[in-house]
């Protein structure tokens, strides 16, 4: 106890809430818009799992962590407001496996105005969790609230999926095959249908997400056009989410 008690010390300048023993229930830090990267760098002591501060890190008491800030993503249009919060739940794929979501993650359905689940594409949505969300959702009536963000499309390969609408096909096959399967065959056919019906207007293709990962090949002048082209689709989504 005294030795993580210890790792507090090393936190930057910041406001501790104790509990009445004096154990600390939560801190705060603020900084000004200049000092953004010291304001990241502060939140890290909480969130981060690099291996060369194991022994420092908060990160393992954490139950929680709320930023908020001008943070403003770069293909937002100059003047256009943009302020939305986002919910990021730990991986469903981190929990222990179950049958169902946990009560934890559906009693929020209520609380937000939209459920985005991001699964990765190039695995067929094959996942026990991309089962489970569709069947809580379907059986919960929250389906218009529900969004799909398909990663890894960069990776959805194969001879018979030559171009790009290929791809996406492909990658919805998977989401269609579980909904007209699982949530079927769990929920009510009525209730797939609908969800297969929903998710086809409300499905999004994202590729190379991570600029590290561009083709060998790509020159600058590539790399620029992707980058505008991926920011339009983000976009895209954001005003669905709004909409």
């Amino acid at each position: 106890m005294e030795e993580i008690e210890a790792r507090f010390d090393e936190l930057p300048a910041g406001k501790f809430r104790k509990s009445s023993t004096g154990w600390p229930d939560a801190w705060s830090f603020s900084a000004p818009l200049e000092g953004r990267d010291d304001f990241l760098k502060a939140v890290r002591w909480f969130c981060s799992n690099t291996s060369v501060e194991w022994g420092h890190l908060l990160t393992p008491l954490v139950t929680g962590i709320r930023v908020s800030g001008p943070f403003q993503p770069d293909w937002v249009p100059a003047g256009q407001s943009y302020k939305h919060v986002f919910v990021d739940t730990q991986g469903l794929d981190h929990e222990k496996p179950t049958t169902e979501l946990s009560s934890e993650t559906t009693s929020m359905f209520a609380k937000v105005q939209n459920i985005l689940f991001v699964e990765s594409g190039k695995d067929g949505l094959k996942s026990q969790s991309a089962r489970k969300v569709m069947e809580a959702i379907a059986g919960s009536g929250y389906r218009a609230n529900l969004t799909v963000a398909l990663t890894h499309m960069d990776l959805v390969v194969g001879d018979d999926i030559p171009t790009a609408e290929d791809r996406k096909g492909k990658a919805f096959s998977g989401l269609r095959s579980l909904i007209e399967n699982e949530v079927s065959r769990n929920v009510s056919r009525d209730a797939a249908k609908q969800l297969a019906e929903h998710l086809e207007r409300s499905t999004f293709y994202l590729g190379y997400l991570d600029p590290k990962k561009y083709p060998e090949g790509w020159d600058a002048q590539d790399k620029a056009a992707f980058d505008t082209s991926l920011g339009a689709d983000l976009s895209t989504m954001t005003d669905h989410l709004v909409e």
